[in-house]
């Protein structure tokens, strides 16, 4: 998927909300994740609201920067600095690492 597709697949999914993004990161992304978060109001009330987050994978991320020229202990460092410990808001992407069948 390239940038225009996730933006239009999330718009048609989550009708205006945004979400953040990775930019460059498009061959990794997996989809939206959903997540509850309670909330208690100054005077006890209590609720919650939904937060919807994309998602990336760790392999395809790694994968995508070594196609784009790095090695793959460099590429593993740059993830671990300025991807995975990336906080840009309540929507921050998620990496999922996943299972060896």
């Amino acid at each position: 998927m390239n940038r225009d597709e996730i933006v239009e697949f999330i718009e048609n999914t989550l009708q205006d909300e945004e979400i953040v993004l990775f930019d460059g990161l498009e061959s990794a992304f997996l989809g939206v994740a959903t997540r509850f978060e309670p909330i208690v109001t100054e005077n006890g009330d209590r609720g919650g609201t939904h937060r919807n987050f994309a998602v990336y994978s760790y392999e395809k991320i790694i994968e995508g920067l070594v196609a784009d020229g790095m090695d793959v202990t460099d590429a593993q460092e740059y993830f671990s600095f300025n991807i995975e410990g990336a906080y840009v808001g309540e929507t921050t992407p998620a990496i999922l690492y996943e299972v060896e069948p």
